[in-house]
């Protein structure tokens, strides 16, 4: 039976850190548009690329600040680290939609009442 080789090891690899790393933002994707249907291709689309960059930066920032993991050495610590992506990965889409909707309240006033608002000011 023939040995496999380094190209075989490396691709496995590949493998094995795409699913790591992009299967939990991908669910996350998912589970979010679900959930809160958007309701046009537009939103969507915006949903999904902000929930996917939330969960995939928010999820690195977790995994390598907060909880020190800098390698992947185990089955338990690859999961671990796919449901911390896919958790950080929910607000993203929240945060996009309440963005948009309070720039979108606030289209006719200028940049210096809506500052004085959030400061308190009248």
């Amino acid at each position: 039976m023939a040995e496999p080789t380094s190209s075989t090891v490396i691709t496995g690899a590949i493998i094995y850190k795409i699913l790591v790393y992009f299967f939990g933002p991908l669910l996350a994707s998912v589970v979010v548009l679900i959930m809160t249907p958007p309701p046009s291709r537009k939103e969507a689309v915006v949903g999904i690329i902000s929930t996917l960059i939330c969960s995939i930066a928010g999820g690195a920032y977790i995994v390598t600040r907060i909880f020190g993991i800098q390698d992947i050495d185990s089955e338990l610590t690859a999961m671990f680290v796919g449901g911390i992506f896919f958790v950080s990965g929910l607000p993203g889409w929240f945060a996009v939609r309440a963005m948009f909707y309070a720039m979108e309240q606030n289209q006719n006033r200028s940049i210096v009442d809506i500052v004085n608002e959030i400061r308190g000011r009248k």
